[in-house]
C-alpha cells in the first residue's frame, strides 16, 4: 500500500507542473514583436507554447491516481521542462545581441529551473 504522504507528494508536484504549463502560455504573448525583428526570434517562444500546451494535455490526458501513473506522468513533466529549458537557454545566446527580443528568456530560465528542482524535492 503507498505511502499517502508520497501520493500527495506526487499529486502537488503534478499541479505544480500543470501551474506552470499555464505559465509557459505567458511566454508566447510578444511573438508577434519578435517577427518584426527576426524570423528566428520567435521560434523559441512558439516552442515553449507548444510544450506548454503539451503540458496543459498531459494533466487532463493522464488522470491515473496510482503511485505508478503520478509518478511516470511527473517524469514526463520533469522531459517537457528540461527541454523548454535548454530551448531557452539556446535562444538566451541567439537573441543576446538584441536586449529587447530577450527579455523574457532570462526569467523563463529562471521560472523554468526552479520547477525542474521542484521535482527533486
Amino acid at each position: 500500500m503507498p505511502d499517502s504522504n508520497e501520493i500527495e507528494k506526487l499529486v502537488a508536484r503534478t499541479r505544480v507542473f500543470l501551474f506552470f504549463s499555464i505559465t509557459l502560455l505567458v511566454f508566447g504573448s510578444d511573438i508577434a514583436a519578435e517577427i518584426a525583428d527576426n524570423m528566428v526570434y520567435p521560434l523559441d517562444d512558439i516552442l515553449v507554447l507548444v510544450l506548454g500546451i503539451v503540458g496543459i494535455v498531459l494533466y487532463f490526458a493522464m488522470r491515473s491516481r496510482s503511485v505508478e501513473g503520478l509518478k511516470r506522468l511527473n517524469n514526463i513533466y520533469l522531459t517537457v521542462f528540461v527541454v523548454a529549458l535548454a530551448i531557452k537557454l539556446v535562444w538566451t545566446i541567439i537573441e543576446a545581441p538584441h536586449p529587447d527580443d530577450m527579455a523574457d528568456d532570462i526569467p523563463a530560465v529562471i521560472i523554468l529551473a526552479v520547477v525542474i528542482a521542484n521535482r527533486f524535492f
